[in-house]
């Protein structure tokens, strides 16, 4: 089966700590990507398919259903591009991508690191994204972009994985053959631009730097996310337009490298790790298929911890 996109919506924001609303964003941005012909239209040279957005249960049994839909579209031979809600979303999709094409190289445009080992009690805080998809082996190596906040802990858990981090629109270097996810927080971008993240702040990125970050990243996308709108904040919702419009530049993008790229995934090696945050996840309704990706993810980051840290 050929390559296809699939935009699917995922009302959830039980793990944020914002104010509420980041749930209605798919809904928000939906309606401008159908405005622009990218759902049931034709403006790619691929297919896109329109997932609509998802009904989920409002407990911790939807990363199970979201991680469920994503099988699903990786099955028909798909490039998930999931729209929140919080930054938790986020966790399903790379979980699944890890599992069909080994650890994947991730990309993290936010303002914030999301590394926290725990916040506020909760390790599945849409605050504690990044430490949880590292400690489970689905990243191969972690690129920050726009981030204005760590602190002490998050620094020590950044320097332990080997992740880069930037405050400015800096590029990652070129590594082909890797899979390459994307997952673009909106709160990157400044408030007078952007009311409508969930947690904006200024000294933020443009949209124009923004746009141009995505337009100009290399590397095989095997899937993206955009999330953090919030439309209750969204004044003329100018921030669900502009989101809209990183969607478009973005499926414009994997529409120009999809055919160029095949993913094969990874033979399965002996029963290996996972031991230390297996147990955590499956509180959370995950079944690994594989158990070998946290030993392949931490040897490779473990090759990069003595020369990444954050850029200058």
């Amino acid at each position: 089966m050929g390559r296809s996109l699939h935009v699917i919506g995922f009302p959830w924001e039980e793990k944020s700590t914002l104010r509420r609303g980041s749930m209605l964003g798919p809904w928000a941005i939906r309606r401008h990507l159908i405005a622009a012909g990218l759902l049931g239209g034709q403006v790619l040279p691929l297919p896109v398919v329109d997932e609509g957005v998802i009904r989920l249960e409002r407990d911790e049994r939807a990363f199970a259903q979201m991680g469920q839909q994503i099988d699903r579209i990786l099955d028909r031979g798909g490039i998930p591009l999931a729209l929140g809600g919080d930054h938790s979303i986020t966790l399903p999709v790379v979980r699944s991508l890890a599992e069909r094409y080994g650890p994947v190289r991730v990309v993290w445009v936010d303002r914030h690191a999301d590394l926290h080992p725990d916040f506020l009690g909760d390790r599945w805080s849409h605050a504690c994204v990044a430490a949880r998809l590292l400690e489970a082996g689905c990243v191969l190596s972690l690129w920050q972009a726009g981030v204005q906040e760590l602190d002490g802990r998050e620094k020590r858990l950044a320097q332990r994985w080997g992740v880069a981090w930037t405050r400015e629109p800096e590029l990652p270097p070129r590594v082909d053959g890797a899979p390459l996810y994307l997952s673009i927080d909106l709160d990157v971008l400044d408030p007078k631009f952007a009311p409508g993240a969930s947690a904006g702040c200024r000294g933020g990125w443009s949209p124009e730097e923004l746009l141009r970050f995505v337009a100009d990243l290399s590397g095989g996308i095997v899937g993206a996310d955009v999330v953090e709108l919030n439309p209750r904040l969204d004044r003329g919702g100018t921030t669900a337009k502009c989101a809209a419009e990183l969607v478009l530049v973005l499926a414009r993008k994997v529409a120009s490298q999809w055919s160029e790229t095949t993913w094969v995934r990874p033979a399965n090696r002996t029963e290996e790790s996972q031991r230390e945050s297996r147990s955590d996840w499956t509180q959370i309704g995950w079944r690994p298929r594989h158990r070998q990706i946290g030993w392949r993810a931490k040897r490779a980051n473990g090759q990069q911890r003595m020369t990444i840290g954050r850029v200058p």
